[in-house]
């Protein structure tokens, strides 16, 4: 795990406003640090204290004008096609105006573009299609915003258009019988961070001449779906969609998230935004990226469980083979990367292979984003263009990049952190060039420094079972309130082990006479960095752990390091291990290994191969083999041993600036005479 910048957001400073907040509310001190920390102004409404915090939506630019122009439609039975996107936002908000038409007793269609034909947005084909079905009015969600010359081509064929869209406005908008897009600069709703689906709400809240509340329960899952997945931030209306919406997913009545849950193994399980993040929205997303997402739409349109877990299962193999494809993707992305040195050469990665399948490398691209710390974009070929995806790091805006340098393009839209690609291949280098001198002036050092920010450094007293319930009131997570972050300094580990076969790190601390369970999802490869009784600073989330009916505080690992002063002491005595003052006199079994010696190694090394490889730090090697196996040796002894076992051609042995690299070979589990060694049998007979 490599250290990251611990970023402590609470100082004393703060400690008024904060006490302020735990009076006023009865909050506790946990709890009203992060919300002092994230400058929550409405502490009701952010703790779902307060009633209602969805906001008049005919506040929305051209939102009565798209009203008026629907109940028209509605009345007089026109046919509406609602025009969508393939992704888990465009194919939920899709979903939303479908059932609210049908409801309603309208004519509704929807279309879906297939990502490999048409791309995304709005296209002049898809139009005449539409328009010879018999559609008389389109609504996009989710997209169109950029769509000038299609919005003019629909008004020539006599196609009246409607666009809802949360993308970032360009300085010409289409011209069409309504723009709802809370981003427009002149539009007054208050709450600008909605996704295309909880646009498509907003829609339908305008629509409906009732009380809403009476019908919100008959799309709140729908619109939770779409907002989780396309990472807009967890604040004001955001959060009342997907607090809203977790609580019905839990026992939906919708067939189509019931068949969705049963196919990814979580009937009956807590679902959190974590849960859809990671688990459900990657399954409704698989169709569209290389398949039609007309399926992921049927998903929730359907009305009976047979056919919704058809659908269902559909989506569940699709995904299986989109992890497929993505890992190959990544693979070759990663080669790509060190074969043209990239990381030295770029400040943003741009990347492209014609043999790449465009609906993936989206995903790939926030793999290395994330990896790399620098701003990715991936392309894949589609005839003779370049079409892909990029995703951005700390502050730096990817859409105002592609701003920077639309003379390369053919065409992008997105937001600051995440965009889709049209480029001519032949303008591939000039772009590379281009966006990378937009990047000397506008990527930061601290925008490429892996950070962490902490809420808190806290005490020991305070990490419990009440403190970690708390917190739970800040609830759900995600994009913009992510789960708060504290550090515990100078722990010491009591316990340490690994579980699900490596893959995640198991540990058990102490410190001023507490013990806590840590947990590092992911970590298990970095276990061999730490060894019981290293003193640790650590950041950490506080989560509650409940197994067999039973609550415990738990902590989920964020980060950790040696603490300084055991650092220093650690490099002292790796100064002393690897020096042999001049005159000293070591005695023999000290530095001559003894049969014992060289089995214990060779098991030891065999235990922690990984891949056919073990790699570490001379030193390193020295104190876990002493741990382990309570065999402590000399420098010297350490380095004899290795010499024997490579003389033997157990081993490809290679020792460098006190850093050991073994490789094995044929004979490992073959028996071998450790007598056979000419360096031994030198060594026993000079000894002395």
């Amino acid at each position: 795990m490599d250290k990251k910048r611990w970023d402590i957001l609470y100082d004393t400073q703060k400690a008024h406003a904060v006490d302020a907040l735990q009076k006023q509310y009865g909050l506790s001190f946990l709890t009203a640090v992060v919300l002092n920390n994230r400058g929550v102004s409405d502490v009701q409404g952010f703790l779902g204290m307060s009633p209602s915090l969805y906001h008049e939506p005919l506040l929305m630019k051209d939102m009565s004008k798209a009203v008026a122009r629907i109940k028209a439609a509605l009345q007089n039975q026109e046919k509406i096609t609602i025009y969508g996107d393939y992704d888990v936002d465009g194919v939920t908000a899709t979903a939303l105006l479908v059932r609210y038409f049908n409801a309603a007793g309208g004519q509704v269609d929807f279309y879906i573009p297939d990502r490999m034909d048409e791309g995304y947005g709005v296209n002049q084909n898809a139009l005449d299609k539409i328009k010879a079905r018999g559609t008389s009015l389109l609504i996009t969600v989710d997209s169109g915003i950029t769509a000038v010359n299609e919005a003019a081509y629909a008004k020539l064929i006599g196609l009246d258009l409607i666009i809802t869209d949360h993308h970032e406005c360009k300085d010409e908008l289409p011209d069409a019988v309504a723009v709802i897009n809370p981003k427009q600069p002149d539009c007054p709703y208050p709450f600008k961070d909605l996704c295309g689906a909880g646009v498509a709400l907003k829609l339908i809240q305008a629509l409906y001449e009732g009380d809403f509340e009476d019908i919100a329960s008959e799309y709140l899952e729908i619109a939770c779906l779409g907002t989780i997945a396309d990472v807009v931030p967890l604040r004001g209306e955001n959060r009342q969609i997907v607090r809203a919406g977790l609580k019905l997913i839990q026992n939906s009545e919708r067939v189509g998230i019931r068949a969705l849950l049963e196919v990814a193994g979580l009937t009956g399980k807590t679902i959190s935004a974590s849960t859809i993040s990671f688990t459900l929205a990657p399954r409704i997303n698989a169709a569209g990226r290389i398949g039609s997402a007309m399926h992921a739409v049927l998903l929730f349109l359907v009305e009976e469980l047979e056919e919704a877990l058809e659908i269902a299962t559909y989506l569940n193999n699709e995904n299986i083979n989109r992890q497929g494809a993505e890992a190959e993707i990544f693979t070759q992305a990663m080669q790509k990367v060190e074969a043209g040195n990239e990381l030295k050469k770029n400040k943003v990665l741009v990347l492209y292979d014609e043999n790449w399948h465009h609906g993936i490398v989206g995903i790939v691209a926030s793999r290395l984003a994330e990896r790399f710390r620098r701003p990715t974009i991936l392309l894949a070929q589609e005839g003779e263009h370049g079409k892909g995806s990029g995703r951005s790091v700390g502050t730096f805006n990817l859409f105002k990049a592609l701003q920077a340098c639309e003379a390369h393009l053919i065409k992008f839209g997105g937001h600051a952190m995440a965009a889709g690609v049209s480029i001519e291949i032949d303008n591939l280098a000039h772009f590379i060039e281009s966006i990378n001198d937009y990047a000397k002036e506008h990527l930061t050092r601290e925008d490429i420094t892996p950070s962490l920010r902490i809420d808190a450094c806290i005490e020991a007293s305070q990490i419990d079972l009440k403190n970690a319930v708390a917190l739970t009131s800040l609830e759900p997570y995600g994009m913009g309130n992510p789960s708060p972050v504290f550090c515990l300094m100078g722990c010491e580990i009591l316990e340490l082990r690994t579980l699900s076969g490596d893959k995640h790190l198991k540990m058990r601390i102490h410190k001023d006479g507490k013990k806590f369970d840590v947990i590092g999802f992911g970590s298990g490869a970095n276990m061999h960095q730490w060894l019981v009784g290293d003193r640790l600073d650590i950041a950490f989330s506080l989560q509650v752990n409940e197994y067999g009916g039973n609550k415990k505080e738990q902590l989920i690992l964020k980060d950790m390091c040696l603490t300084a002063e055991h650092h220093a002491q650690l490099v002292a005595q790796e100064q002393h291990f690897h020096t042999l003052k001049k005159g000293e006199k070591i005695a023999y079994e000290d530095y001559i290994p003894d049969r014992t010696d060289l089995v214990a190694m060779y098991k030891f090394i065999n235990k922690h191969f990984e891949q056919g490889k073990y790699h570490d730090g001379l030193f390193a090697l020295h104190r876990r083999f002493a741990q382990e196996t309570h065999k402590p040796m000399s420098h010297l002894k350490l380095r004899n041993i290795l010499e024997v076992l490579r003389e033997l051609a157990i081993w490809q042995v290679e020792v460098k600036d006190n850093t050991l690299t073994i490789v094995d070979t044929a004979k490992i589990g073959e028996k071998v005479n450790l007598e056979q060694s000419h360096y031994l049998q030198m060594l026993q007979k000079n000894r002395g």
